[in-house]
Formats: C-alpha cells, sequence, structure tokens
C-alpha cells in the first residue's frame, strides 16, 4: 500500500525496487523514537517524510527528505532564506547520501536532508474563503517586503546574482523573444528586453525559485501563511521576480477547462497586496514610479522565465510550446495579462 501511494517519485527516477523501503529504514535508523508519517502529497523532486517523536507528540516534528543530485539543495541558499525570511523558511541541513545500485550515471546516490517541519496545508490542496485570502494576501506582502534591503546594503547584494537564472536572464529573455509559440508572446519577450536595464535599479535579494500553490503553506482555519516550502531552486535575483506566486492567492486552475480563474474580488486583493507592500517598503511608494515600475517589470520577466522554459528534469533550457506545455501557455498568457478573459472570475 505504501508503495502504490508513495513510490511515484522512484518510478520517475527509475531507482530500484526496494529504495522506497531502504529510505524508510534510514528514517527508523536516524530517528529511532520517531513515528513515519506522509505529506499529503510527495513533491515532484523530492522523496518527504514526517517524523513525528513519539516520546514527545507536542515536540515540533522533522522532515526527512531524499533528493537525487540534479535537485541537491544548495545549504548556503537555504540558510539565506532562513536569514531573511525567518520563520517563514525552514531551517535545512545535509545529513547524507545513499548510494542507490545499478543506478543510472546522473543519479548514483540520494542525498539526505533535515528540515523544520512547516506546517499548514497546501494551498494547492485548500480553498479559501475571501477573508482568508485577504489574510494571505497581506502575509504575503509582508513576506516580500522582508526581502527588501536596509539602505546601507541596496548594492552589497548584486555579485550574487549567479544562479541558473541570474546568470543568464538576457540570454534567455533573447531566446523567449525568438521562440515562444505566438506572436503575442514573443512581443511580450521583446518589450522586457527593451527595458531589462530597469532591472538594475532594484537590489538583488533571495527569490523563492518555485513559488507556486503547492510550495505555499496556509492555515486552513485562518488563511494565514504558515511559510514557504521547497527553496532548492532559490536563486538571488533582482527583488520582485518571484511575484507571480501573488497570482495563486486570487486565482486557481480550473482542471476541466485548463484556463486559470481569478476569483471575485480578485482586483481588489491585487490593489490590496501592492498598497501594504508599498506601506512597508515606503521607498516604492513615495519615491517616483521608477522603482515601482521595475519591480513591476521584475516581476513580468519572473513570469516569462518561470513558465517559458520547460521543466524537463531541471534542465529548464527548452522553451515551452503549445502542445507538450499548453498549462504553461495559458499561465504565461494569463499572468501577463494576454488573454481578454483573464479577469474572469470563480
Amino acid at each position: 500500500m505504501v508503495e502504490q501511494l508513495h513510490g511515484a517519485f522512484f518510478d520517475r527516477n527509475s531507482l530500484p525496487a526496494d529504495m522506497l523501503m531502504r529510505c524508510h529504514q534510514i528514517a527508523i535508523g536516524l530517528y529511532p523514537h520517531h513515528q513515519i508519517e506522509f505529506p499529503e502529497k510527495q513533491g515532484y523532486c523530492s522523496y518527504t517524510l514526517i517524523l513525528v517523536d513519539a516520546l514527545s507528540p507536542t515536540k515540533a516534528s522533522k522532515i526527512l527528505q531524499f533528493k537525487p543530485p540534479p535537485f541537491r539543495i544548495n545549504i548556503a541558499i537555504a540558510d539565506a532564506a532562513k536569514d531573511t525570511y525567518g520563520p517563514l523558511a525552514p531551517a535545512v541541513k545535509e545529513i547524507g547520501s545513499v548510494p542507490i545500485d545499478h543506478a543510472a550515471a546522473s543519479k548514483t546516490r540520494l542525498y539526505v536532508y533535515e528540515m523544520e517541519h512547516i506546517t499548514g496545508t497546501p494551498l494547492s490542496c485548500s480553498t479559501p474563503t475571501l477573508k482568508h485570502r485577504e489574510t494571505l494576501v497581506a502575509h504575503f506582502a509582508h513576506f516580500i517586503a522582508s526581502a527588501w534591503p536596509s539602505t546601507s546594503q541596496l548594492t552589497s547584494q548584486a555579485h550574487l546574482q549567479t544562479g541558473l537564472i541570474g546568470s543568464s536572464i538576457m540570454p534567455r529573455l533573447t531566446q523567449l523573444a525568438a521562440q515562444l509559440p505566438t506572436l503575442t508572446l514573443r512581443h511580450a519577450a521583446k518589450r522586457c528586453i527593451a527595458r531589462v536595464q530597469e532591472l538594475s535599479r532594484l537590489p538583488v535579494v533571495l527569490n523563492h525559485g518555485d513559488l507556486i500553490a503547492s510550495n505555499i503553506m496556509v492555515d486552513a482555519r485562518t488563511g494565514a501563511l504558515c511559510g514557504l516550502v521547497d527553496w532548492a531552486e532559490g536563486e538571488h535575483l533582482p527583488f520582485g521576480m518571484c511575484l507571480y506566486g501573488l497570482e495563486y492567492l486570487l486565482g486557481a486552475v480550473d482542471e476541466g477547462s485548463g484556463a486559470f480563474v481569478y476569483v471575485g474580488g480578485a482586483e481588489r486583493l491585487r490593489g490590496l497586496f501592492w498598497g501594504l507592500l508599498g506601506e512597508s517598503v515606503p521607498v516604492l511608494r513615495c519615491e517616483e514610479a521608477v522603482l515601482r515600475d521595475a519591480v513591476r517589470l521584475a516581476r513580468d520577466v519572473g513570469v516569462l522565465l518561470w513558465f517559458g522554459f520547460a521543466f524537463d528534469e531541471g534542465r529548464i533550457d527548452r522553451v515551452v510550446d503549445e502542445v507538450g506545455d499548453a498549462r504553461e501557455c495559458v499561465l504565461l498568457r494569463t499572468f501577463l495579462g494576454l488573454n481578454e478573459d483573464s479577469r474572469a472570475c470563480l
């Protein structure tokens, strides 16, 4: 039964049939007084266990995560996330690796990580009320604002923009402008290229690299933001490049039609977010529109870079197409405001 419910990660990575049970045995060996529980959903890039202290059930539980080499966690990034966002990001430590017998050359071992357990329900498994969404949007604005550095640090982090995305923003935008599947999308990429130098006005901060609904943990009773999980793709990038995440607070993909549908009141909630962001980062409110416009540009560049390239087992080098990547194309058009019906409501 366990294999049926949680074995997809092992099948997808062509791991030996006994690997799932080996992971469980490792968890029991490392934490002999803990009970193993399972998250509501397993992620694509890792196998996750929740460890509850059987001797002290009220004690905070831990997460144990197994990842193949392509998705290994950069501990420096994880530490930076904890330093920047405090309790909204989990503390992470690498505790070893597990060799894989008869594995493909690229997957010779699984790396093992212990993490703080960010409690709550994934937003993708929740149906917040409008009131709860207001709370969530307010908390999300605070989360985003907390990355804005003090005046003395505004230029001190630019040298950190060396990650997979940060070191290749212009080449990637150029590729999108040439290869996105529709003329409208290609023009959107070209407009960002024409203004890309404006990003240099923004501080370089740690951005979450996969700010989608399944990585946003919420309190289903109140709508409070509990935290963000899966920082493996986090990078130092211009402030605001992860703002595509706001869209998931305002709507969701309709599985029947495939469209991204906004809730009633979404535009009011969007206004609430930008108003609260301006209160937390006054320079975005009281200076000329230059900085605000640069943040909105960073947001659009983030949409293009995160949904314009297919994931393809972590390679992120192939531009999406309408046939194999229909959902990503829908999100691109919707989040960039290129659909006439992109503000339709649930």
